[in-house]
């Protein structure tokens, strides 16, 4: 997966769905062919939330190389221009937000309106301005302070 390939990306859907967003981006089939995902969709079945959780996980994994690639400075201006996507410039810091927001979204279980309607914290900006070895852990921190419950009860699924 390439950063070029969410330049554009337009993933405003009304309900949080992970399998909605892996669609988008055709890697629905690479994180359900991952052994864990597997493993836990046989378990506990295709619909469980432990699977939900494991999907948004491995697909956080999988984001992992395009997080950790640096990330052009922030741009205060840059939704105010008239055209934003004529330079390459602009091109890349477009698909920079649309990285960022995507990963955001997986890592929080929040659709791009929650998101911006609640001013979700840890925030673009802030996201954009980490460097490039603490982004990843950010989100990580983010869906497991979010889904701590989910995985403390599978952790107890497992042991029983």
């Amino acid at each position: 997966m390439e950063r070029d390939d969410f330049f554009g990306l337009d993933f405003r859907i009304k309900n949080f769905d992970i399998n909605i967003l892996l669609d988008l981006l055709s890697i629905r089939s690479k994180i359900e062919a991952i052994e864990t995902v597997k493993q836990i969709a046989r378990r506990f079945g295709k619909s469980s939330t432990f699977l939900m959780v494991s999907k948004r996980q491995q697909t956080l994994k999988f984001l992992k190389p395009l997080l950790e690639d640096e990330f052009r400075g922030y741009d205060q201006y840059y939704y105010e221009k008239e055209v934003n996507t004529a330079s390459e410039n602009d091109r890349r810091y477009n698909a920079e937000e649309r990285i960022l927001e995507y990963a955001l979204m997986v890592a929080s279980g929040k659709t791009y309106r929650e998101l911006k309607k609640e001013e979700f914290k840890p925030g673009l900006h802030s996201l954009r301005e980490l460097s490039s070895d603490e982004r990843y852990d950010r989100l990580w921190e983010v869906l497991n302070t979010i889904e701590k419950d989910t995985i403390d009860q599978f952790k107890k699924a497992l042991a029983s």
